[in-house]
């Protein structure tokens, strides 16, 4: 079957595993060893059964050549945070399958759900990612560049984002509750429209009331974090900074038409390197199937000057 360009074969086994503690859900917070954080996001993966395709392409393959570029260029990195439609239909056997997958990956891991998953399986394969009392999978930890805020805005049986009342109400407890300390959003579905008609008819369907909280507390919260469009974007909502990037395995592409029906293109699956540092945070997109030469250029002025003419 087809997969993405330029990736080479590869197995579980050539991650080079460190010798630092891995955890996958959420219920330890990074280990501080200086005030940089370095953030890995990654976004829908939409893992199928082993060997199963989704549009032609091998999600496993390709969510395997993600994790095996983060660990040759960023082993140093505190924290990877997947954003959701970490499976396609939603079936055991895919969370199984990434359960195999990040066994030897050396770096703490953050699993959220998005609109392909479904939670209670989800929940079954993976019970120590925490929960709220009302079992959603939303919770929130301290780490060294803030407090990290998790959100679940799956609804069952609709790819449109949902965020009712019982979930309003946490965040909103979540965010009284933070004292004098950075705040960084996390979800699936982005939070306000992006322009896009057919993204849009499946964005959020409380965005009015998650909007309300976002403005309340806008001066808390220092950026969001989201996928679920599987479109490189950036912006503000109610004047907060937010990102999202392509996902791992099939890619959205911008029609404003207005037309009712996603579209979608070959282009390069992406993962982003997040760096939180004094209250600045840069974010780096990585195009990690790319595997062309790379140039190198001096940085002084006379690198730049023009060539000079030869003589006649």
């Amino acid at each position: 079957m087809p997969v993405v360009a330029g990736i080479p074969t590869l197995h579980r086994s050539q991650f080079r595993i460190s010798s630092q503690s891995k955890k996958t859900g959420g219920s330890h917070s990074p280990a501080a060893h200086d005030e940089r954080m370095k953030i890995i996001h990654v976004t829908d993966i939409h893992l199928t059964g082993e060997g199963g395709t989704v549009l032609e392409r091998s999600p496993g393959h390709n969510f395997l050549a993600c994790l095996d570029h983060i660990v040759a260029h960023h082993a140093d990195a505190d924290l990877c945070v997947i954003t959701g439609d970490l499976a396609h239909w939603g079936e055991r056997e895919a969370y199984e399958h990434l359960q195999q997958i990040l066994s030897p990956f050396p770096i703490e891991t953050r699993l959220m759900i998005g609109n392909h998953d479904d939670r209670q399986i989800f929940q079954a394969v993976f019970p120590d990612t925490p929960s709220d009392a009302n079992g959603f999978v939303q919770w929130s930890e301290a780490t060294k560049a803030g407090r990290f805020i998790y959100l679940d805005t799956t609804e069952p049986g609709t790819h449109a984002g949902h965020f009712g009342h019982d979930r309003q109400q946490w965040l909103r407890a979540e965010l009284e509750n933070l004292e004098d300390e950075a705040c960084y959003l996390f979800m699936h579905h982005h939070p306000s429209p992006i322009g896009i008609r057919a993204m849009d008819d499946i964005g959020q369907v409380n965005a009015p009331e998650l909007r309300a909280i976002l403005h309340a507390h806008r001066s808390k919260i220092a950026h969001i974090f989201f996928g679920h469009c599987h479109l490189p974007l950036s912006g503000t909502v109610c004047g907060i900074p937010f990102a999202a990037l392509r996902g791992t395995n099939h890619h959205g592409w911008q029609d404003f038409t207005g037309s009712p029906r996603l579209k979608g293109a070959e282009l390069t699956p992406a993962y982003n390197v997040v760096l939180l540092e004094n209250g600045d945070c840069v974010i780096h997109t990585i195009d990690f199937t790319y595997a062309g030469p790379i140039a190198e250029f001096g940085t002084r002025h006379a690198d730049w000057a023009r060539e000079p003419e030869a003589a006649v």
